[in-house]
């Protein structure tokens, strides 16, 4: 008899931790906060220092427009890991194919990429990014990932 009650009582206890709910548990998720835009550093060809930190350029030698040839309002900010970049906002009012021509003194450069709604099962939302086309006419470094922010390292030589 006591070993039925000890093979009840272990039945009923592993029963009761069996979860019936099939969801996600997203406590211990760490999501990254999406940014909707397009990041852009300057550095030297020669030597890899930042031109926006040192002056070489300044925000009137960079001209951004967007597919309906639009001038777009860009900032520059200066971030502890990787200094001072050029943040061009891309809007999400509509998804679908973007375009920006970028403008470096006489120089003229693009990235175009198609864009859509990314809800995650614990993150998000987030703007997808598929097909990224660039013409650019300096040594560059492209980091593309999945989602928004698209990364643009152009390399420039000193005149």
């Amino acid at each position: 008899m006591p070993k039925k009650l000890l093979v009840l009582f272990i039945s009923i206890f592993v029963l009761s931790c069996k979860s019936d709910d099939n969801s996600i548990d997203c406590s211990l998720v760490d999501c990254f906060v999406g940014e909707d835009s397009i990041r852009l550093k300057f550095l030297s060809l020669e030597n890899d220092d930042n031109l926006l930190a040192n002056g070489t350029l300044n925000s009137g030698d960079i001209q951004i427009f967007n597919e309906q040839n639009q001038t777009v309002t860009f900032s520059i900010e200066e971030y502890p890991s990787i200094g001072m970049i050029v943040v061009v906002p891309v809007s999400t009012e509509e998804f679908g194919q973007k375009s920006f021509t970028i403008n470096i003194e006489d120089e003229s450069s693009s990235v175009s990429f198609n864009t859509t709604f990314m809800q995650g099962e614990c993150c998000g939302p987030y703007t997808s990014i598929e097909d990224v086309e660039t013409t650019i006419s300096y040594d560059h470094t492209l980091k593309e990932y999945d989602s928004l922010p698209l990364s643009i390292t152009f390399y420039i030589p000193s005149t």
